[in-house]
């Protein structure tokens, strides 16, 4: 019979040792590969989070809308009352709205302002205390978070006639779409606020219409579109009339800047009703427009500011102060020339937000 080999030392020693170093090498195998693994998954969550941060063309399509309703009120009534005075009765109704759009790199803002006021004081009839419908329309494309490409449009009117009362008459000076006027613009927007709270829009090229819809001449020279004309009547002589236009068009640069947000907020956590954070803000809301005829007088520049402050006294009652500064340097006021002109407004009322 053949005896086959036996290796003690194979068998006791080093295969066991081969065995072991197999296991441990499995181990770290594994061990490696889960760390790679994990450290793969939080680069891709890192990746995907950044993405995030940017529009691309992963972004879907997104609607956002809503806006602010809101009604003030004030009446004073008087009778037999000692120390004198005169009735009133005044009402102001507000709407902001707005709808937006994002797809990809692209975004489409509007915007609506609409504000109808009237006074009633003594046995006098009801004239108008504020007018004013405003919508804007912004087209832009994301260079990257901050700046877009941007295009748009701002168109401003109003709804009743307007009057300019005095002890001798009263003359009609606006009426809707007399004037309208438009701006159509291109240009950057940036957003410098992470919350998108406010917005610059910068825009060498920009475009002014202003229209007036009616032949009155009086409407025609509230809104600044006159000019004179010189000719030779029948007798040979040299005239000087100064008749009204329908439009003017300027072509010049711009800048919008709008701004807003909170205040004042309260701080949630330290109320024992979290609802009542809706009641405790003070809110505001800025816009700001600039706008140079580069043809004439480039350095006189039209200005409108809007600014408006809300301050919460309950779910749906609001204390609200409204700002308003204009300067056109086409609108003049009799032989002074153009004048700024301001509007203040503090009211009480009822706001609802959606």
């Amino acid at each position: 019979m053949i005896r086959r080999p036996t290796f003690p030392f194979l068998s006791g020693i080093l295969l066991p040792m081969l065995l072991l170093l197999l296991a441990g090498g499995t181990v770290s195998a594994q061990r490696i590969n889960d760390s790679s693994i994990k450290s793969a998954g939080n680069t891709a969550k890192g990746i995907r989070s950044e993405a995030n941060k940017l529009p691309g063309v992963n972004d879907s399509i997104h609607w956002k809308h809503g806006g602010n309703l809101s009604l003030q009120f004030s009446q004073l009534a008087l009778t037999h009352w000692s120390a004198g005075g005169e009735r009133k009765i005044d009402f102001t109704a507000k709407a902001s709205l707005y709808l937006t759009h994002r797809k990809n790199k692209i975004t489409f803002e509007n915007y609506g302002n609409f504000e109808f006021g009237e006074i009633k004081k003594g046995k006098g009839d009801f004239m108008k205390s504020t007018d004013r419908i405003e919508i804007s329309s912004k087209v832009g494309y994301s260079i990257n978070p901050r700046w877009n490409y941007s295009s748009g449009l701002i168109a401003k009117t109003q709804f009743a006639p307007g009057f300019k009362y005095s002890a001798k008459d009263t003359v009609r000076i606006s009426q809707f779409a007399a004037p309208l006027t438009i701006f159509l613009s291109l240009g950057v927007d940036c957003k410098p606020f992470k919350n998108n709270s406010g917005s610059i829009v910068l825009s060498p090229a920009m475009g002014k219409a202003t229209i007036v819809a009616s032949d009155d001449f009086n409407i025609q020279k509230n809104a600044g579109l006159t000019k004179k004309i010189t000719y030779i009547d029948a007798d040979g002589n040299t005239k000087t009339e100064t008749i009204g236009q329908r439009e003017r068009f300027e072509f010049g640069g711009g800048m919008v800047i709008s701004l807003n947000g909170y205040l004042w907020k309260a701080n949630p956590e330290k109320l024992k009703n979290p609802d009542r954070n809706k009641r405790n803000a003070v809110t505001y809301k800025s816009s700001l427009e600039l706008f140079s005829n580069y043809a004439e007088k480039a350095g006189n520049i039209d200005i409108d500011w809007q600014y408006e402050m809300g301050i919460k006294l309950g779910m749906y009652t609001t204390a609200n102060f409204t700002y308003a500064l204009k300067y056109d340097d086409d609108q003049s006021e009799g032989d002074r020339g153009p004048q700024v002109q301001l509007r203040e407004y503090f009211s009480l009322g009822f706001s609802f937000t959606f």
